[in-house]
């Protein structure tokens, strides 16, 4: 990365960093594990920024952590929605739990994860899902360290249960974007939104239209 390039980086993680909440931010690095990937910023604004203009009524979330507690500040400070979050990784799923600030809520699940055939690919399945209650914003980061397939298999199992405005965000996995293109069926916009220097996407995002 040149000299310029990562200037403006960490000119975008520090103005990211100013907008999140304070509170959170210091209840979650005094407790994070020390061998966790250090966090970017500029994504965990993405995230509360996104939950606080949708207002989603459910949010699912795949692949707990950080992202998690930013989550369940977006609805705290909505008023209203449930966060569901499910990590393959039962360690992991239980680090997030502790992580959680005390004065936000989220249902933190551990969901491990088979892989399936879905609409000729394979795919790697959560279970553990809370399948009485269909979420309207989906944020997927998750099954980490899964290389033997292209992606998950979960929204395309789920799609017929969805409502249009439905938003899903993946976070840094191409290969499951990719995968949604090809099987999702229902009709959908998708884009993608890139980082600070603009080099490369940072999150696949799929709109339900109808």
């Amino acid at each position: 990365m040149s000299l310029l390039r990562s200037a403006l980086f960490y000119s975008a993680e520090a103005l990211a960093w100013r907008r999140l909440d304070k509170r959170v931010l210091a209840h979650l690095q005094e407790r994070v594990s020390p061998t966790a990937i250090r966090p970017q910023y500029g994504d965990l604004w993405r995230l509360y920024r996104a939950v606080r203009r949708r207002r989603p009524r459910v949010v699912w979330e795949f692949g707990a952590g950080w992202s998690t507690s930013f989550l369940a500040q977006g609805l705290a400070d909505n008023g209203s929605g449930r966060l569901y979050s499910m990590d393959a990784d039962q360690s992991w799923a239980n680090h997030a739990q502790s992580l959680l600030p005390p004065w936000l809520k989220a249902e933190i699940r551990f969901a491990p994860v088979t892989l399936v055939d879905v609409r000729g690919e394979r795919g790697w399945r959560h279970s553990n899902r809370p399948e009485d209650a269909m979420p309207d914003l989906i944020y997927l980061d998750g099954p980490s360290g899964m290389k033997e397939c292209t992606g998950c298999a979960d929204i395309p199992d789920i799609e017929n249960g969805l409502e249009p405005g439905c938003l899903v965000i993946i976070d840094g996995r191409p290969g499951t974007t990719a995968m949604l293109r090809r099987t999702l069926r229902r009709s959908w916009k998708s884009w993608e939104e890139r980082g600070p220097l603009g080099n490369k996407p940072i999150q696949g995002m799929f709109e339900l239209v109808s």
